[in-house]
């Protein structure tokens, strides 16, 4: 087909303001305008339509040699074109005389499974802690060898081969489970991640909490003792001795003075035992005689 437009149709389509109409025809013009020396192009030979599909088919060809085709087999699944209705007897058929059964047996008889070295490797190396994390000190098929023989508990070792370009696998259901186990290693990566980073946050703020102290230890003139533990706050906390009175009988508690009991002899003589401290007095002992206000006591570590 050799047709080209006329220029004068062109020069009115060119002049057109509908922006949808530009674009839809912008190839054409462009093409016209750049054949027609009028138009302040170069002198070509008009864009006919027959070239115009020879140049597009030779660009599909070009870009499909770019890639890695897979076929597949479509099956028809009735001849109503209905949706949700699958016809055994049609599907049967063209699965026979499609040769989907061979396929699927010769693929069972050998070696389902079939990948290059390095793309195996990029997805499984999780799996295998000579691979994870630091890089494999070898070539692509030794890293896969090492791979497989670290999940022996989940592939068999007699159904796996290594070839010059390409690992086997006879079974998809080994694949399976190396899928389950690459799926099971992410969540323990996760979890070191989480460690790494509470650890990382828990130290940055000891040290920032340890740095304030000292500032304010410095600023007064002062220094911690290395070997102090315990060091009781001895300010008013809320007010607590002028406006909260009230809450004194349950925050001023001796535990130790609480401890004591009494008891009766086998004389029939009374005495007394603390169940704390462990001691034995024939005589009242005066905590059990008037209340005293102790704030810490070093006999008991915690008071519930």
């Amino acid at each position: 087909n050799k047709d080209t437009l006329n220029n004068d149709v062109l020069i009115a389509l060119a002049t057109a303001k509908n922006r949808f109409f530009s674009s839809l025809l912008a190839d054409v013009l462009n093409d016209a305008l750049n054949s027609d020396p009028s138009g302040g192009g170069s002198l070509k030979r008009k864009v006919t339509a027959g070239s115009r599909i020879r140049s597009q088919a030779a660009d599909l060809v070009a870009t499909l040699k770019k890639c890695n085709p897979h076929y597949v087999r479509t099956i028809k699944s009735n001849d109503e074109k209905a949706a949700n209705m699958i016809d055994d007897a049609r599907v049967a058929h063209q699965c026979k005389y499609l040769g989907l059964l061979e396929n699927i047996r010769v693929r069972r008889a050998g070696y389902s499974y079939r990948q290059y070295f390095d793309k195996f490797l990029k997805r499984f190396k999780y799996t295998c802690p000579a691979t994870f994390p630091r890089p494999f000190k070898g070539s692509d098929k030794q890293a896969c060898e090492a791979i497989m023989m670290n999940a022996q508990h989940v592939v068999p070792r007699d159904s796996w081969q290594l070839g010059e370009t390409k690992i086997f696998v006879r079974n998809p259901q080994n694949i399976f489970a190396l899928e389950d186990l690459r799926e099971a290693t992410f969540g323990t990566i996760v979890s070191k991640v989480q460690r790494a980073w509470h650890r990382y946050r828990n130290n940055r703020e000891y040290i920032l909490l340890k740095a304030n102290n000292d500032r304010m230890y410095s600023k007064a003139g002062k220094q911690r003792r290395a070997d102090s533990v315990f060091r009781p706050y001895q300010g008013d906390y809320l007010k607590y001795r002028s406006e909260l009175t009230p809450m004194h009988p349950l925050v001023d508690f001796d535990p130790v003075a609480d401890a004591w009991k009494e008891y009766w002899g086998d004389g029939g003589k009374k005495y007394y035992y603390n169940y704390i401290s462990q001691v034995t007095l024939w005589e009242k002992p005066m905590e059990m005689e008037k209340q005293q206000r102790i704030f810490f006591s070093d006999k008991v570590d915690r008071v519930t």
